[in-house]
């Protein structure tokens, strides 16, 4: 049986082995794009972080002074008639979109800047003050929002605690923020809150110190005349710029068997600031006492009719 061959090298013309070279590796080369080709998902974007507030805090799209801007203009657009207008009749006032007048709608209208009705808003009286009174003092117009500002929850939370010191601009966020759950992400619209308080005048914010401010109760009563007893030039009636009086019974002499006794009470609300609350509280309660003495008398007089 024969041997198998063995192969020899074919040799060139210089009698060296021809040896043919090893294919080099492939390079890699990036795929190039096609239509059919799959694009890369986006990241999805985060979520904020912390708790969502549980009311409607102003946008941090607009700033501060826009604010201003967008409530004047809602009452410019309902004009003398105080009209119901939409954000679009708005918009071209104040130079914004619809879109962006929209904004601070459902903070607006929580806290009572607007008042909903069909097809849109009416502003609140107060909003139509603001836009006169801005023609003649505009620092100072803002303050005409003071009586709805003491309504707002975010007054509410401050206010009380205002009465018994000044506090750091955090610790007053950190007060908004846990009235409304509200997590760190909505820090610059809390601050936003500071910003309506201290123009209403409700508050005195330094950006760094918060203070109670000289229109943080607003609350007035007005006495009517008393028609019991005839008003003359020697005792005309209360006057919105007559001085605060202290507590002045006055009787006014006896009359078939009976006392005429009128009590007229009239308390600066700057004293107030400085009572203690169970003084006020024992303020209100006699006066309820009273009023409740005086319902008494006249059931029996109607029992006797």
């Amino acid at each position: 049986m024969s041997a198998a061959p063995i192969p020899v090298a074919s040799v060139d013309a210089n009698n060296q082995p021809d040896h043919k070279p090893a294919p080099e590796p492939p390079v890699w080369q990036p795929k190039s794009k096609h239509k059919g080709a799959k694009k890369a998902k986006k990241a999805a974007p985060v979520a904020n972080s912390g708790s969502k507030p549980n009311k409607y805090l102003p946008t941090d799209r607009i700033t501060f002074p826009r604010q201003l801007d967008l409530l004047r203009g809602w009452a410019a657009a309902s004009g003398p008639t105080s009209k119901v207008v939409s954000n679009n009749d708005v918009g071209p006032i104040v130079k914004m979109t619809g879109s962006t007048v929209s904004m601070n709608n459902a903070f607006y209208s929580q806290n009572g800047f607007l008042l909903k009705a069909d097809g849109g808003y009416m502003p609140a009286p107060e909003v139509f003050s603001f836009l006169r009174n801005y023609e003649w003092s505009p620092e100072s117009a803002f303050t005409r929002l003071a009586p709805i500002l003491n309504k707002t929850w975010f007054a509410d939370v401050l206010l009380p605690n205002l009465s018994f010191g000044p506090m750091t601009t955090d610790e007053a966020i950190q007060l908004l923020a846990d009235a409304c759950t509200a997590g760190p992400d909505y820090r610059s619209q809390l601050r936003l809150l500071l910003d309506y308080l201290g123009n209403g005048g409700l508050i005195e914010w330094d950006g760094n110190q918060v203070r109670k401010g000289a229109l943080s109760v607003t609350a007035t009563t007005t006495t009517a005349p008393n028609t019991d007893i005839p008003q003359t030039p020697s005792n005309p009636p209360p006057t919105a710029s007559e001085p605060s009086k202290r507590v002045g019974p006055t009787f006014f002499g006896t009359t078939e068997g009976a006392v005429n006794f009128n009590v007229s009470v009239r308390v600066d609300m700057g004293e107030f600031a400085n009572w203690k609350p169970e003084r006020i509280a024992a303020f209100f309660n006699g006066m309820a006492q009273v009023l409740a003495a005086k319902a008494d008398v006249e059931k029996v007089k109607e029992e006797q009719k």
